[in-house]
């Protein structure tokens, strides 16, 4: 992926190598999805992010939205509670 941001920086209307279409084919057959066209670097950016969007889930969504971390202190209390209650 860092290559395929490489070089789309670089020139986004060059048609990407056979190498990395090659790539992106068979990442989408990994994945099971029909690979998009790849005429430019920039199809080919699109196109990755989009399997990459598949195999990772989206950003935003609520089951994949990481959670803020919890304090120290609030999990040392949860530890304390329960070391207490099986005391009991």
């Amino acid at each position: 992926m860092a290559l395929v941001l490489d070089m789309v920086r670089i020139d986004p209307d060059r048609r990407p190598s056979a190498e990395m279409q090659r790539w992106h084919r068979d990442l989408a057959a990994s994945v099971g999805v029909i690979p998009e066209s790849t005429e430019t670097n920039r199809d080919l950016l699109n196109g990755a992010l989009r399997l990459s969007q598949i195999l990772n889930g989206p950003r935003n969504h609520p089951r994949t939205r990481a959670r803020a971390p919890r304090p120290p202190s609030e999990r040392l209390t949860e530890v304390f509670q329960a070391a207490i209650a099986a005391r009991v």
